[in-house]
């Protein structure tokens, strides 16, 4: 009930921020649930490394919670998480390599991002979004979607969840409808790519 009254629109995410300022326990869980994938992706394209990018993140929400910090909207929020994220990787990426000279350029401007990390934040938020709204799927229809995103084929699928493939093609296209409505407007790209990616 509650992480029903925080999707949704702007107000909702105006509430969400009040009870996050407010410390309430609930509003920081459903913040991390939400933003963790997208925060570990953004953390791995900058330091190449899973486990490092899964630490940084993890402390940044530590930092967050025993901050207490007061943020007046979601935007200031997520500047908050990208910008610490960003700077955390510059950190380990020193320590591990004792120069800025990584798998990605990092400038020397700890609050700033270039073009190319904007991308990445961008991309990040996307995939975030969609898994967020995979997991709202049936339980059947969110195991074969994950699948699929993960590189498997259909008959992969099939064979896995001991299913015909045509039932997995069934349970794909009653995600893709649910994924519809779920999706906003700006994603809806990403229904068409699902159809016309029906690996085999």
């Amino acid at each position: 009930m509650y992480k029903e009254s925080l999707k949704g629109n702007i107000c909702d995410q105006e509430f969400l921020i009040q009870r996050l300022n407010e410390g309430v326990i609930e509003a920081f869980e459903y913040i991390f649930k939400a933003s963790y994938k997208a925060l570990s992706y953004y953390a791995l394209k900058l330091t190449g490394s899973k486990m490092a990018a899964e630490d940084i993140v993890q402390s940044v929400f530590i930092r967050l919670w025993k901050n207490k910090n007061k943020f007046d909207s979601i935007y200031s929020l997520k500047s908050f998480l990208y910008v610490s994220v960003r700077n955390g990787c510059m950190d380990e990426n020193k320590r591990v390599t004792a120069a800025f000279n990584t798998k990605k350029t990092l400038t020397g401007r700890r609050n700033s991002f270039s073009e190319e990390e904007l991308a990445d934040i961008l991309n990040a938020e996307t995939l975030s979004i969609l898994y967020n709204s995979i997991h709202e799927l049936p339980p059947v229809c969110r195991r074969i979607m994950m699948m699929s995103l993960s590189g498997k084929k259909n008959s992969e699928i099939s064979e896995k969840l001991k299913i015909s493939v045509n039932t997995v093609r069934v349970h794909k296209q009653k995600a893709l409808l649910k994924l519809r409505k779920i999706l906003p407007p700006e994603l809806q790209a990403l229904i068409v790519i699902f159809a016309l990616c029906e690996a085999e």
